[in-house]
């Protein structure tokens, strides 16, 4: 199976360059970028076989495979190519894509085997249960194996003290030039003290460049700044979260970061549900040096306290104006919606940025957005109404802006068409392919006068069959238009022979599992040429789980989604939390590990297939 999926990669690469010029690696990318083109002008044309490619372009071609499609297919086919592959640097894909199989494999046989190729490595924890478990106790971290290793991504790390999973690996791996950690930290009694005791195995890192941290401690960002043991950092983005964040009286009031011990920090991004008023403090030997190139802060006031944190319009205009760059950008957007107690400090703040900025408002929004040097914070004027830049790439993907049509989006909403203005509909219906659409968020419509529903199917239709790359279908709607939805043949041949990923959420109280499984299983059920090529599906069940949570109702609805989708390799179920909790008998956690016995009993397959994880109101399953 891998080697016949590696060699149609390759051979459909090779059918779009059998004319093109051997020795222009650059004609070869263009190819490799516009797969629709037959041939680039003004080449010579000669017929080549992949056997005839320079080593460069073959080294090239290797780099679209993923390492177990290259390894289980060119290794030992003769000297020439395994020489090659033996060189070949590696990059490990997200594990969220693959099935079980293929990433006990990489455990067990690719990794150990070829650490030393490895630059890049991807571990998911989200919906790959015990994913980042098994990679810590298979692999060891050290640098003499992975010294090659130039970057590292790891979402939803399960849960751990921060510093306990960071230190080691900027220890262990000298050369890494780019860490991001998603996680979930564990924020106890002892954390201090166990901070306090890793101090010693903090290390000077010589070649880290970005360190993304999404949930972070603002000691362990303190202890990695300060002493200088970062010293080549030029791009840091941290996520606080107050709730959990325990620092100690020194850490909330820090002395200022010198500027010595950071020299080549450009770009900060902070995220943080806490107060702001420190982030200025900390930064300004940065700011007075003028290093700093791009500083953005998003916070989320959850305390009357932190509103006196906030920076008057006087002392931002003095922070900003400390750097002599011209290109210092600057954007800081606040959200202070629910601050009871504390309505009169909140006003007069507010009050003293609508004379600056101009913008009435504030008042009533309660979200104060800054970008500067677009707004001097002088005159009066009227706020940018232009969306962050955190905000813009999480946004810009989306179809519908001031009522015109985005066709690079990358993200579509599809909602009820009475919504929807004539005009607009018509100019998406022009469009004659969506190149870079990939997800559609649908949502099911209400009944017209004469109770019929799905208004918007053929909407959707219409944009799927035009949209090459759409892999991703997400569902909001009610039993009666999941029915209406599933029967449309049309749609469930295309949705068969695409889509990807598919999560499906019931929005009314008689939305149970089987309902829910009953419409897939139907809308994947009409005649096609090729079985459904679906991976990942996610279940949300709106009904009360006494009407349908039980271990048989789990075997059976389960088990007919993994007989309909061969290729499926995530499953997850999700029901209310507030029902989950309250007996039991009505527990996900509960009903797993029944649901895992019997399941094995009737699919004798699955027994080291697959792992599961389980919260009182969900169950994820990694096949």
């Amino acid at each position: 199976m891998l080697e016949t999926l590696s060699i149609d990669k390759i051979n459909r690469v090779i059918e779009d360059v059998r004319f093109c010029d051997t020795s222009s690696k650059h004609t070869l990318q263009y190819y490799l970028e516009n797969p629709q083109q037959t041939q680039a002008p003004k080449m010579k044309r000669y017929r080549l076989q992949f056997e005839d490619l320079a080593n460069e372009l073959i080294e090239f071609l290797f780099e679209y495979l993923a390492p177990h499609e290259l390894l289980y297919s060119f290794k030992e086919l003769n000297r020439r190519l395994t020489s090659i592959v033996n060189f070949q640097p590696l990059c490990l894909p997200d594990n969220r894509y693959m099935n079980f199989d293929v990433y006990y494999d990489y455990l067990t046989s690719i990794i150990p085997k070829h650490t030393s190729q490895i630059v890049y490595l991807h571990l998911s924890e989200r919906y790959s249960p015990h994913a980042v478990e098994f990679f810590r106790n298979e692999i060891p971290i050290n640098k003499l194996s992975w010294f090659s290793l130039k970057a590292i991504t790891i979402d939803d790390l399960p849960l751990v003290a921060d510093f306990a999973f960071v230190v080691p690996i900027l220890t262990e791996l000298p050369r890494l030039r780019s860490l991001y950690l998603r996680m979930n930290c564990i924020y106890s009694n002892t954390y201090l003290i166990g901070l306090e005791r890793a101090r010693p195995q903090f290390v000077i890192h010589e070649n880290l460049h970005t360190l993304i941290i999404k949930q972070c401690s603002r000691n362990l960002l303190v202890e990695l700044l300060d002493q200088g043991h970062l010293p080549k950092l030029c791009r840091l983005h941290v996520t606080f979260y107050a709730a959990h964040d325990p620092h100690d009286e020194k850490v909330i009031d820090p002395e200022a970061l010198k500027q010595i011990y950071v020299p080549e920090l450009r770009y900060i991004k902070i995220e943080l549900h806490e107060g702001v008023g420190w982030i200025f403090k900390y930064l300004e030997e940065l700011q007075r040096a003028s290093q700093l190139e791009d500083l953005v802060i998003h916070g989320f006031m959850i305390s009357n306290v932190f509103v006196s944190d906030v920076p008057r319009v006087d002392e931002l205009r003095r922070w900003l104006l400390l750097t002599k760059l011209k290109q210092f950008n600057f954007q800081m957007r606040i959200k202070m919606r629910w601050l009871p107690g504390c309505e009169e400090s909140l006003n007069d703040l507010l009050d003293d940025y609508i004379q600056a900025i101009g913008d009435e408002s504030l008042k009533k929004s309660r979200i104060l957005k800054i970008f500067y040097p677009s707004m001097s914070l002088v005159k009066q004027m009227k706020i940018n109404e232009s969306i962050s830049k955190g905000d813009d790439e999480s946004r810009s993907s989306n179809l519908v802006h001031n009522d015109t049509v985005d066709e690079n989006c990358k993200e579509m909403d599809i909602y009820e068409m009475e919504y929807m203005r004539d005009e607009l509909i018509q100019r998406t219906k022009a469009v004659s392919c969506w190149h870079h659409l990939k997800k559609l968020n649908l949502e099911g419509d209400l009944p017209d006068n004469d109770g019929i529903v799905g208004e918007n199917i053929p909407y959707l239709l219409h944009i799927a069959h035009r949209s090459p790359y759409f892999r991703e279908l997400h569902i909001k709607s009610d039993v009666d238009f999941g029915r209406v939805l599933a029967s449309n043949n049309e749609l469930g041949i295309l949705l068969s022979s695409q889509l990807e990923i598919l999560s499906f959420t019931g929005e009314q109280e008689n939305c149970s599992l089987r309902r829910l499984v009953n419409i897939v299983d139907k809308l994947f059920s009409h005649p096609s040429s090729s079985s459904p090529c679906l991976k990942q599906l996610t279940l949300k069940v709106n009904a009360h789980p006494s009407s349908w949570l039980t271990a048989h109702n789990l075997v059976r609805g389960i088990g007919k989604m993994f007989d309909r989708f061969s290729k499926l390799n995530r499953f997850n179920l999700h029901c209310p939390k507030f029902s989950a909790f309250q007996k039991q008998k009505y527990n996900l956690s509960e009903l797993a590990s029944q649901w895992s016995v019997i399941s094995s009993f009737r699919q004798p397959r699955m027994i080291r297939s697959y792992e599961y994880r389980h919260k009182p109101h969900m169950l994820e399953i990694w096949l």
